[in-house]
């Protein structure tokens, strides 16, 4: 047996060989066969960290064109209201009444007739009298509402708590609150929903509901549109005959 590191002739059983002091190796023959055999075998494949992925599944199908929309029908817009715009509504006397909005919220409008509907007097006799009592707020809620409107029309009419302040100069008190479909318009409406005096101006005096100077006086506007908070009588007077009736309502837009 030889020194497998300088090759001297080793003696049987030595562990270090007597030249180069190598440390003697002892293999049997069956363990040097394994070895040169498993020496010129190819090593064996290393296992597989993760199984391998499986085929994707098929794909779904590539969606469809969708098919064109129906066409909605076109949205119409009703044009907002503004203070100023006119409309029709009732008949009296045989001729269409056109009113003027003066005042528009949440869907309702103030409207007031662009014209007079005849000459009255504010109450039937010569005595102290407000709003709530006298004869020409029962004449508007009952003969005129009843022949100028048609059921129809009537349905668009909102009753309102209609609230009578005193007269500002004189504190001529204005009496009980009421609810009306039709009324007049008091002074300080005549005044705030209105631009000036040309816009109240129908060439002709016109009541207003507030009362006047004196318990037996109502406010009116003059023929040139002018405010008088004083007034005239409610009765027994040539003047007070002369004065028109311009109602006022609240209408459902």
């Amino acid at each position: 047996m030889k020194c497998s590191k300088c090759g001297k002739d080793l003696h049987p059983g030595a562990k270090f060989c007597s030249r180069c002091g190598a440390e003697v190796s002892y293999i049997g023959k069956a363990s040097q066969a394994a070895a040169a055999k498993a020496a010129e075998e190819p090593a064996p494949a290393a296992e597989a960290t993760a199984a391998e992925a499986p085929a994707a599944e098929t794909v779904a199908p590539e969606t469809p064109v969708a098919e064109e929309p129906a066409k909605e029908a076109p949205v119409v817009t009703t044009p907002a209201h503004v203070p100023g715009e006119e409309f029709e509504l009732g008949t009296y006397n045989g001729a269409k009444l056109t009113w003027i909005m003066l005042k528009i919220q949440d869907g309702m409008a103030l409207s007031i007739c662009k014209d007079s509907v005849g000459f009255r007097t504010y109450h039937t006799s010569q005595s102290d009298v407000t709003w709530s009592t006298c004869a020409l707020r029962a004449w508007l809620n009952n003969d005129f509402a009843r022949d100028a409107f048609a059921p129809s029309e009537k349905n668009k009419i909102l009753p309102c708590n209609v609230i009578n302040t005193d007269n500002p100069q004189s504190k001529t008190p204005g009496g009980e609150p009421t609810t009306d479909k039709v009324f007049l318009l008091s002074i300080a409406e005549a005044e705030f929903l209105f631009e000036n005096d040309k816009a109240r101006d129908i060439g002709k005096y016109w009541w207003l509901r507030s009362p006047g100077s004196y318990p037996n006086y109502a406010a009116c506007v003059s023929k040139h549109g002018h405010i008088e908070p004083k007034g005239y009588y409610v009765y027994g007077n040539s003047l007070c005959e002369d004065i028109s009736v311009r109602p006022a309502m609240w209408i459902q837009l």
